[in-house]
């Protein structure tokens, strides 16, 4: 972060998070050039949020605004870890098969899937990665226009879809993070690469994921 003790020398602005409005502060400083409609509502002076110093953000996770928070201070976030459950099984316990021809197109399209590239570093990983810390981190830059996060959550979902080991056993975890892409993204995302819906769309259509 450039100028960072001008930051920290920065008012501090209150946001009141989820439906029971739990208190987080960030210095005005921090989204000065980072989000336009964010250091709109924070220092314009006109706006009733902006004379108040408070603003509340009923709709975001505590969560999803720390990581946030975490990025606009450090450049980064951590991703959230699952609780203890195997992240991949035995396939062939349920009787699954493929033909040769099968394999080599989802081989190709594994390939190409991990071929991506973004110019953002990833997030701090987990050794159980929440896929739905990134979508959620990414909607959040959509929703305030904030370029640099919303690359960085896709190269980290990227990243840890990449690492996955899948398995008929685990395949909610993509089927939640589908949903989830569809409920709170439109067809036309601002992102140079990929949106969120493509990433999870690819994803579960080469292979890596099962009925």
């Amino acid at each position: 972060m450039e100028n960072f003790e001008e930051v920290i020398r920065s008012p501090e602005f209150r946001f009141l998070i989820e439906p029971d409005r739990k208190k987080l502060t960030v210095h005005t400083g921090v989204v000065q050039n980072l989000s336009p409609p964010l250091a709109v509502l924070m220092n314009n002076g006109r706006m009733k949020e902006s004379l108040s110093g408070t603003a509340a953000i009923e709709d975001i996770e505590e969560a999803t605004f720390i990581a946030f928070r975490e990025f606009g201070y450090h450049g980064r976030y951590k991703t959230l870890s699952r609780g203890d459950e195997g992240n991949s099984d035995d396939l062939s316990a349920d009787g699954y098969a493929k033909s040769i021809e099968t394999e080599s197109i989802e081989a190709r399209r594994w390939a190409q899937f991990k071929s991506i590239r973004f110019t953002e570093k990833a997030a701090l990983p987990s050794s159980n990665p929440d896929f739905l810390t990134h979508a959620k981190v990414y909607v959040f830059g959509t929703r305030y226009l904030i370029d640099s996060l919303r690359e960085k959550a896709l190269k980290s979902l990227h990243r840890d879809l990449c690492e996955f080991q899948f398995g008929s056993q685990t395949v909610s975890r993509i089927l939640d993070q589908l949903e989830y892409a569809f409920q709170n993204t439109g067809r036309q995302e601002p992102d140079r690469y990929y949106s969120l819906r493509m990433m999870v769309i690819e994803c579960r259509m080469q292979g890596k994921v099962f009925d």
